[in-house]
């Protein structure tokens, strides 16, 4: 049951428009503010935020500290995303 959450969560985290619409407008901001390393810091953390496998991965790994669920939980979001993605 704690897998299915967090599969769940970790779907609702990438899917949800107007959390993404906020992480696009804040990333964008702080991308134009930079330059150099911390840009492509910034451009590597707004582009993870829209994953899966690293959305289930990290969410995971923050709530339950278990590196073996996060690794399970992490392949089930990518597998769910491949499946939603061919139903489109």
């Amino acid at each position: 049951m704690q897998y299915l959450f967090l599969v769940c969560l970790s779907w609702f985290f990438c899917s949800f428009e107007p959390l993404q619409v906020t992480f696009d407008g804040v990333f964008m901001y702080l991308i134009r503010r930079t330059k150099g390393t911390l840009r492509e810091l910034f451009n590597m953390i707004h582009s993870s935020l829209g994953c899966p496998q690293c959305v289930g991965f990290w969410l995971t790994l923050f709530v339950t500290g278990s590196f073996e669920t996060a690794v399970i939980i992490s392949l089930l979001s990518y597998i769910l995303y491949l499946c939603l993605k061919k139903l489109k």
